[in-house]
């Protein structure tokens, strides 16, 4: 069983993997890490109003992942804890784009050096569809700007590129609004 979870606050800890790293480095960012099965999670720090670890599922795979809660600051490991039985594939540092908890953006969240910054409003419009990794047959609802080519989509299950495609079912938007709210 692979545990995953915060510690100080600027690392992720990783226990019972193979993965090249035991700890991600990661001061003022979260950190994605995606798994075998195909589920992703993000790790970030802190917690609205609470100076603990948040741990967020963004993709369910096949195997069973579950989050042991942590509300409590003085707590021996004062973080959200990960536990899953599927090996570490990868993972990223990214800019802290909120709490799971808050859903705002993080108001000290700085680009990186050179990042390319785009006015959210050249993102309008957008599409909804279904997609599909035919690399590993993933399918997921995408919500994209319009004039973004699906060679460019991630897949939240093996975190490639080039590999995303429609599967053609039809997705009205407002059902898909209407289903995610």
């Amino acid at each position: 069983m692979i545990r995953i979870y915060g510690a100080s606050d600027d690392l992720v800890e990783i226990e019972g993997s193979k993965y090249k790293e035991d700890e991600i480095v990661c001061f003022g960012r979260d950190v994605r890490i995606w798994f075998e099965d195909g589920t992703v999670i993000r790790v970030g720090y802190p917690k609205r109003d609470l100076a603990v670890w948040w741990v967020e599922i963004e993709c369910v795979g096949s195997a069973e992942g579950k989050i042991k809660y942590c509300n409590d600051e003085d707590a021996d490991i004062y973080s959200d804890i990960f536990e899953i039985d599927s090996e570490i594939v990868k993972h990223q540092i990214l800019l802290p784009l909120h709490d799971p908890n808050n859903k705002e953006p993080a108001e000290d969240a700085e680009p990186e050096e050179g990042a390319n910054i785009i006015p959210i409003e050249e993102k309008m419009p957008h599409k909804v569809s279904e997609v599909m990794c035919v690399r590993c047959v993933r399918r997921w609802i995408d919500v994209r700007s319009v004039g973004v080519q699906l060679k460019d989509l991630v897949c939240p299950g093996c975190g490639e590129t080039g590999g995303v495609i429609e599967t053609g079912e039809e997705i009205r938007e407002e059902e898909w609004q209407n289903e995610s709210h």
